[in-house]
C-alpha cells in the first residue's frame, strides 16, 4: 500500500523475485504534489526565504508560465563542481495535467520587491574608493561625480538609486 495517491512510475521488480533489503522497487509520482528541487549558490542564498514567489518555466511547454513558491530551504550545503550550493524545493501552485516528473524548468525567484522607484540602468554606475557615483553634466561642458546609495538590483540591469539623485536629474553614461 502506498501512503500517497499517485501514478507507478517504476516497477523494479517482479512477483517471486528476491531483492535486498532497502532497495527501491516501486517509484510512485504523487498526482497532486509536485515539487522542484534547484542548487542554489551561496552568493544569493541570503536572499531566500521561505514563501519567496517563483515563476516557473518547463522547457517541454514553451512561452508558459507557472506560478510557485519556495516551500523548504535546507540548511545544510552542497558541494556541486566544488562549488558551494544549497538546496531548495519549490511547490507548483496549481498543476497542470501536462507538467511531468523529470521535466527541466528555469526558475525566478522574487526575493524583493519595490515600485515607485528612482532606477537607473547598472552602466551608468561606477564604484570608486568603496561609494557609488553617477556623472552629472554642469556647466561648460564640466561633468561633476556625484555619490550616490545603491538600493536593490534588478534583474534587468536596472539598480534602485536609494539617495542622492532625484527625479529629473540628468545623468550621463560612465567615463570609461
Amino acid at each position: 500500500r502506498s501512503p500517497i495517491a499517485g501514478t507507478v512510475s517504476k516497477q523494479e521488480a517482479e512477483i517471486g523475485e528476491i531483492v535486498s533489503a532497502n532497495s527501491n522497487v516501486i517509484s510512485i509520482i504523487s498526482e497532486n504534489n509536485l515539487e522542484i528541487e534547484a542548487n542554489i549558490p551561496e552568493i544569493n542564498i541570503g536572499n531566500m526565504a521561505a514563501q519567496n514567489p517563483v515563476t516557473i518555466e518547463f522547457d517541454a511547454l514553451l512561452n508558459e508560465k507557472f506560478a510557485g513558491k519556495v516551500v523548504e530551504i535546507e540548511p545544510g550545503e552542497t558541494i556541486v563542481d566544488g562549488v558551494v550550493n544549497f538546496k531548495i524545493v519549490v511547490a507548483i501552485d496549481l498543476l497542470d495535467p501536462r507538467v511531468k516528473s523529470g521535466f527541466t524548468s528555469g526558475l525566478t525567484i522574487e526575493t524583493g520587491k519595490k515600485e515607485n522607484v528612482l532606477i537607473l540602468p547598472r552602466y551608468a554606475v561606477f564604484k570608486k574608493n568603496g561609494k557609488y557615483f553617477v556623472n552629472q553634466p554642469i556647466s561648460n561642458n564640466k561633468i561633476e561625480e556625484t555619490e550616490i546609495t545603491l538600493g536593490i538590483s534588478g534583474r534587468d540591469g536596472n539598480v534602485e538609486i536609494v539617495s542622492g539623485l532625484s527625479l529629473g536629474d540628468i545623468v550621463l553614461e560612465e567615463k570609461k
